[in-house]
């Protein structure tokens, strides 16, 4: 049986039977905090009720050993050598200011010298620098000498850190590391989650490199320099240190233990996480506190049972429909939030009214704010204040559904004839979007400029090889 909780890149198994009891964890450091947090709790319930302690495997090739071994009263701990071919590791000789172009110039680089049939794997942050990278590669590649080789004779992934682990993608016989990874963090203090760039651990970059060397021989180009790999933090900080507690506070709690306030995590969190959570959880009514304990409430325990974020899981949707109902347009959403925005105005911004509508008043008023710079930036431009139905910015009734349906027919009209395409000939306009060729000129350039390797020691057991500029790669013997 599978757990519920666990996200697709991690996976959680467990098998109770009368002849034996089992769980295995994979991916450990990134292991689902609430599975995390009622391992302990679990095993000291099967010892009340006599049961068969829970046998539990954890598996990992980053994972801190000794943190977990010790966690488990001293568990025994099994290495398993994998199977894994030389890599040579390359450095850059200073520090990359852009690592998206460094990654471009590594990539045709490898690819001026590198055999048609070795692939590049390159380690990116998201999508949005994915899909960029990309469409330059394309535009480059086009205009590559003969000498490059033929459109289409090797492939060049580049992916998430996703590619650490999850994903073994074979013919890999070259890394590019960029040494930076998107990671969530949770700030208790404003409430904000985000999504932000930092650097990898040495773990991860190890893991990286390792990628090249899982059929064959490979390299990995490390677009930071030796010194900065030094630097790294030795392993990834565990996400329950980084995240919001709101979700695994609740599932303690549901789980009957009686102080979660002082539990003994693996990895502990900051107490301001902790009270930012617990503080969270009051103000959605799913626990209470008394005389200085945490309870949990009958819409707590309820809560508790959806696997959802807190704030998702709460009950009382239905109220919310009579107050969504007074400002629903059949136009769509943007006519609905059209009308509430009108109606806000139009009580001066009432936080009793926004209350008992349901309408965040904080986001309301930011609303309005963007609204009057907007106004403001019009009058300087000497613009005429009018909305697609009223004018000098008088108040008008809603526009019938006929003439919104008009005026919709009108504009996609217009915008059919300004790309060239008749409504009358019955086929849709072809886009070709025009490539950006200044600023593939402006990466050709750079391509020769860029500073790639330096010599370096052996280290961890690994060969590290040197080079020169933007030339010919030349791997040197390590010597002892």
């Amino acid at each position: 049986m599978a757990c519920s909780c666990a996200r697709p890149s991690e996976t959680l198994y467990f098998c109770d039977t009368p002849w034996w009891s089992w769980m295995k964890l994979t991916s450990a450091p990134c292991t689902p905090m609430c599975c995390s947090a009622w391992l302990r709790p679990a095993q000291r319930r099967r010892r009340e009720l006599n049961k068969i302690p829970l046998k539990v495997i954890v598996m990992s090739a980053t994972m801190d050993v000794d943190l977990f071994s010790e966690y488990f009263n001293k568990s025994p701990v099994l290495y398993l050598e994998g199977r894994q071919h030389p890599i040579q590791i390359y450095y850059t000789k200073q520090p990359q200011s852009d690592y998206l172009q460094a990654a471009l110039v590594s990539v045709f680089q490898i690819h001026q010298e590198a055999p048609p049939s070795h692939d590049i794997l390159v380690f990116m942050t998201g999508q949005e620098e994915i899909e960029a990278l990309a469409r330059t590669c394309r535009d480059i590649a086009k205009h590559l000498p003969d000498g490059c080789g033929p459109m289409g004779c090797r492939k060049v992934i580049l992916s998430t850190n996703i590619a650490e682990t999850s994903v073994t993608i074979s013919g890999i016989k070259y890394v590019i590391d960029t040494g930076m990874v998107k990671a969530k963090r949770f700030n208790p203090d404003s409430g904000l989650e985000v999504l932000a760039v930092q650097r990898v651990s040495k773990a991860q970059a190890w893991q990286r490199a390792g990628r090249a060397g899982r059929e064959d021989s490979g390299s990995c180009y490390r677009l930071y320099t030796e010194q900065e790999f030094d630097n790294l933090i030795p392993m990834t900080v565990p996400e329950i240190q980084r995240c919001n507690l709101s979700g695994v506070m609740l599932q303690l709690m549901a789980l009957g233990i009686p102080d979660v306030m002082n539990f003994d995590f693996m990895s502990k969190p900051s107490p301001e996480a902790v009270r930012s959570a617990v503080d969270h959880l009051e103000l959605l009514g799913a626990v209470e506190k008394k005389e200085g304990q945490v309870f949990l409430t009958a819409l707590g325990k309820k809560m508790a049972s959806f696997p959802l974020e807190p704030r998702y899981a709460k009950p009382g949707g239905k109220r919310c429909l009579p107050a969504r109902k007074k400002f629903s347009s059949s136009e769509g959403d943007h006519m609905t939030l059209l009308n509430i925005y009108r109606a806000f105005k139009k009580v001066s911004g009432n936080k009793e009214w926004c209350r008992e509508n349901f309408v965040n008043s904080r986001n309301m008023g930011l609303v309005k704010e963007v609204q009057a710079q907007l106004r403001d930036i019009c009058l300087k431009l000497n613009l005429k204040l009018e909305s697609c139905w009223g004018r000098n910015g008088e108040r008008s009734p809603l526009p019938r559904p006929r003439d919104v349906r008009q005026r919709s027919r009108a504009t996609t009209r217009r915008q059919l004839l300004s790309s060239g395409h008749s409504p009358a000939c019955g086929h849709p306009p072809v886009l070709r979007p025009f490539p950006g060729q200044a600023s593939v000129r402006r990466l050709q350039r750079a391509a020769a400029h860029l500073p790639l390797l330096h010599e370096g020691p052996v280290s961890g057991g690994r060969r590290l090889a040197a080079g020169r500029g933007a030339g010919v790669l030349r791997p040197q013997t390590p010597t002892n």
